[in-house]
């Protein structure tokens, strides 16, 4: 990358923990690492009014260490989530800002980075406009399966809803070519770059790096003295405790299957305990009544912190990642089994989740399972105690999972394609 570069990052809103995970903390490690940037945040015009305190909130945390400029901009949420005017408002805004920079300094190297198709309009006239600009689309899902998966189907030919079929194909046109108006397309596993390359897609994949959902090894790490503390303080010394952190509503978060595996190890063995850390709260009450799990034997809380979450997955003996067997788990990569493995948690994960599956298999961090419960209950009681240390999970998932390790990937590539 040259050196009188800048990255505009356009996002959307700050007050979210995907956000700020996956998107703020990279800008911040990159910004460590003397990459330059800018961001134009796009708020669909209610969000100026509702949870607008948040936000600012938000905002005001963030820029305490950030060098950058934020620019705040006003868009258009309607029912067609590519509409023009919401486009030509990015075209404007985006158009001064790059004017603005060439003026400062003819020889800057400028760059557009987002995680959304949704500014491929706006993107392609700008890149007419100004011809040497960089374009960076960071792709940490295909949003094509997912809709696919969502509907119910798991492969295009069983399509007979022309309506769906016609969204289906409309995302992987939008998602094609954001990814070859790219100079860099970051995938967020070798399952979903291989994925790109074929089916519907047929992509050339030259372009396309695999970055992982990492976490951040200075939040996710193990530490026996942080285990210690925490199991005291919820009084949880003497007990094997195992936990499930994510939401509860989305059509691939298993949750039926997480509390129904709960219920029946709770029953199966006196000294455990389950903890639920979730922001859908209100979901847990009729889940826990459904499966009959007692609440004196179930810790349940929403935390914002992500160094309080690392304590709980520190504190826990075994993490949950259960995922139906599709191509939306495929080709995924979630975050929260990043933040179990550096935490050092062993996982019962689901066969086919991105990456994740095979290797927690390979280095025996957990046990693969079919989501059937008596196969589960079985591989439990057969693999637990055979699983290698805790400080050797969070050593080798480091060095594959932590953003830190990944960073240097980031770099070359802007190095190279940049």
């Amino acid at each position: 990358m040259k050196q009188n570069s800048c990255i505009i990052h356009v996002m959307g809103g700050f007050n979210n923990p995907i956000v700020k995970s996956q998107v703020l903390n990279w800008i911040s490690l990159l910004e460590d690492s003397g990459v330059s940037s800018d961001i134009v945040s796009c708020v669909p015009v209610p969000g100026w009014i509702i949870g607008r305190k948040a936000e600012n909130k938000s905002i005001r945390e963030f820029k305490m260490n950030y060098k950058g400029k934020i620019y705040l901009l006003p868009v258009f949420r309607l029912s067609d989530k590519y509409n023009l005017i919401s486009q030509w408002i990015k075209v404007f805004m985006l158009s001064a800002i790059i004017r603005k920079k060439l003026k400062d300094s003819k020889d800057v190297n400028i760059v557009l980075q987002t995680r959304s198709r949704f500014n491929y309009g706006a993107f392609r006239v700008l890149k007419k406009k100004f011809p040497f600009i960089k374009i960076v689309f960071d792709l940490r899902g295909a949003g094509a399966v997912e809709y696919l998966d969502s509907k119910g189907y798991h492969k295009s030919n069983e399509l007979k809803d022309p309506a769906i079929y016609k969204e289906y194909f409309d995302l992987i046109d939008k998602e094609s070519k954001m990814i070859r108006l790219s100079d860099i397309a970051f995938c967020v596993s070798d399952n979903m770059k291989s994925y790109l390359e074929k089916g519907d897609y047929s992509l050339n994949t030259e372009n396309v790096v695999v970055v992982p959902g990492a976490a951040d090894e200075e939040v996710f790490h193990f530490d026996k003295n942080i285990r210690a503390a925490k199991r005291a303080e919820l009084g949880i010394t003497e007990k094997t405790t195992f936990i499930y952190s994510g939401g509860l509503k989305n059509f691939y978060q298993k949750k039926d299957l997480v509390f129904e595996f709960a219920a029946r190890l709770l029953k199966e063995d006196s000294k455990t305990v389950f903890i639920c850390l979730t922001k859908d709260l209100g979901m847990v009450p009729e889940l826990a009544r459904k499966y009959q799990i007692d609440p004196d034997r179930m810790i349940v809380k929403f935390i914002k912190d992500p160094r309080e979450v690392n304590a709980f997955l520190n504190a826990a003996d075994l993490g949950l990642i259960f995922r139906d067997n599709m191509a939306t788990n495929l080709v995924s990569s979630p975050t929260k089994a990043a933040e179990y493995l550096l935490a050092g948690i062993p996982l019962m994960i689901s066969q086919n989740v991105g990456d994740y599956s095979a290797f927690i298999e390979k280095h025996k961090m957990g046990v693969v399972v079919d989501n059937i419960l008596d196969h589960m209950m079985e591989a439990y009681r057969t693999h637990f105690n055979t699983l290698i240390p805790r400080d050797e999970i969070s050593r080798i998932s480091n060095a594959v999972y932590s953003k830190q390790a990944n960073l240097q990937k980031i770099l070359t590539s802007y190095e190279e394609k940049l």
